[in-house]
């Protein structure tokens, strides 16, 4: 199911047009699809979930976990929660696995042992790279909230020499916009000047009755219908630089050569949208009714009343729900082979 048979599904159960769904230049349905995807990722650890990322921290100020680099994973915005770090070895040659923990139960250990030992040896109050390459040394790296540190932290590193370190963990959805409503895109492709490739998606319709389309980088520019032939153009240039197409067609797809001081050759390609992510894939059921019952405290659709009026789908929402963590919990787990 893609976003946008999602929302005319969830205005047909409210009884509503698509434009009442927007108030106030305000989508309430994307408000709610997002409440139901947020409320998901909230509440279970998916496998399609799992990513694995990279982020460069230093001994005296650590890193944010929004600065790291997403190497592994489908189609995640951001890091949201880390099952284990790693780090290479001097050789560089296989990760090792470094302790990772909260940060007070970093401090309850060291403060248990230093207990036991009753001595302040300069070795156990500064870690040394080999303590971090050591399973058993006695540095760790903890977590405060997005930030991710050396522990113990040292009051000063006068080289600020950066740490990599290999993440495993959960990633986050990006968040649901209008680009996920368009029901089409345009791709330009080839070697162009000014470069202006890219994904190009549905903008709305012109006065010739055709669709015309602005692309999703840098610069801003514009496939359109002249009303002879279709233009590829940075906006800016209108009509004086483009790549015009050669052949009067009803779509926009097709081969554009450069004008004036424009040149190459640009293909242009018409596919399907924003390809959907794994809950609309998989757990369509649910982000319907979670989405439904969202925007029942909008319209009040949904009222028991003694004339019969129905509930809202809390029941199927839930079932739903409960299909969707067996899946994910047989998804990897019916494919293992263990021991006997």
């Amino acid at each position: 199911m893609t976003l946008a048979q999602l929302k005319s599904v969830v205005a047909a159960y409210h009884h509503k047009s698509l434009s009442d769904l927007t108030v106030g230049g305000v989508d309430l349905f994307l408000v709610a699809a997002n409440n139901a995807r947020r409320n998901a990722e909230l509440r279970h650890n998916f496998e399609f979930a799992r990513v694995a990322a990279t982020l460069d921290i230093t001994g005296a100020s650590g890193g944010s976990l929004l600065n790291a680099t997403i190497t592994e994973g489908t189609a995640t915005a951001r890091v949201r929660e880390i099952t284990n770090v790693s780090r290479l070895n001097t050789i560089g040659d296989r990760r090792i696995p470094l302790d990772f923990t909260r940060a007070d139960i970093a401090v309850e250990r060291e403060r248990s042992e230093d207990e036991l030992r009753n001595h302040w040896e300069w070795y156990y109050r500064v870690p040394s790279d080999a303590d971090l390459l050591n399973r058993r040394g006695k540095a760790s790296v903890v977590q405060r909230g997005h930030q991710l540190f050396v522990y113990p932290i040292p009051v000063s590193d006068p080289e600020n020499t950066p740490i990599t370190l290999y993440l495993e963990g959960y990633g986050d959805l990006p968040d649901y916009t209008s680009d996920n409503l368009a029901s089409t895109s345009a791709v330009v492709t080839g070697t162009l000047f000014p470069d202006i490739t890219g994904t190009y998606l549905p903008y709305g319709v012109d006065t010739f009755g055709k669709t015309f389309y602005v692309n999703t980088g840098s610069p801003t520019a514009t496939i359109e219908y002249t009303g002879s032939n279709w233009a590829l153009h940075q906006q800016g240039d209108h009509f004086l630089d483009y790549f015009l197409k050669d052949v009067d067609e009803v779509t926009a797809a097709g081969t554009y050569v450069g004008v004036n001081s424009n040149t190459g050759t640009a293909t242009v390609t018409i596919g399907s949208a924003i390809e959907p992510d794994f809950l609309l894939t998989y757990g369509q059921s649910y982000m319907q009714w979670e989405t439904i019952i969202e925007m029942n405290y909008l319209f009040t659709t949904f009222v028991p009343r003694q004339e019969g009026n129905l509930s809202a789908p809390e029941k199927a929402r839930d079932q739903a729900w409960e299909n969707l963590l067996t899946w994910d919990a047989y998804m990897i787990d019916s494919a293992i082979t263990r021991p006997r």
